[in-house]
């Protein structure tokens, strides 16, 4: 519920601060409605995420929820962001583990995939619920790559994405046949 120019705000100062607060990873649950099937590097907050990446802070953002199998929603489709769909995590009613999520998007831009069906949440009152969407599975990608951080202090964004997608598991989406990895911590 915020507009892109205030999003870009944010990203610019939170590249001015990441050196100040040691920040390495930037999850945002967001989307729209329309379908991209192409990286949208005019999208306006391109800017705000490379100042991010070049400043050693990856950002990572959801693909959406509309089902769709050839794109994602914006701002997932900037090249320089890391999308994340939703995977199936097993437990009562999200069965099959690993099967993709029906709402997921899902297209070449996606990155990885990670549990978005069904992830227990803080809802309001000191409450917590049950919640599906990639806006659940996207928290898990941007911290699994602080888990990598730790572990690989000396390496660079592009090494530690490398190893976060090598260690995955590869999951591929029958609806249209794209093999992205799972999210995995345990390697």
């Amino acid at each position: 519920l915020t507009f892109p120019s205030d999003q870009l705000r944010a990203l610019n100062w939170l590249s001015t601060v990441a050196s100040t607060y040691n920040l390495a990873s930037i999850n945002m649950s967001l989307g729209g409605t329309t379908k991209y099937t192409s990286n949208c590097d005019s999208d306006t907050r391109k800017v705000g995420f490379d100042n991010l990446r070049a400043a050693g802070v990856v950002t990572f953002i959801a693909a959406g929820n509309s089902g769709w199998t050839d794109g994602v929603s914006a701002p997932g489709c900037v090249s320089s962001v890391v999308t994340v769909g939703s995977t199936r995590d097993g437990g009562p009613a999200a069965t099959p583990a690993d099967s993709i999520s029906s709402f997921s998007n899902s297209s070449a831009l996606v990155e990885m995939w990670a549990p978005g069906e069904w992830i227990q949440s803080s809802t309001l009152n000191s409450k917590f619920t049950l919640k599906a969407g990639t806006s659940m599975a996207t928290p898990h990608v941007a911290g699994g790559y602080l888990v990598f951080k730790q572990m690989y202090p000396a390496d660079g964004v592009d090494a530690l994405l490398s190893r976060l997608y090598a260690a995955g598991v590869l999951v591929t989406d029958p609806r249209n046949g794209i093999t992205k990895p799972r999210l995995a911590l345990n390697t």
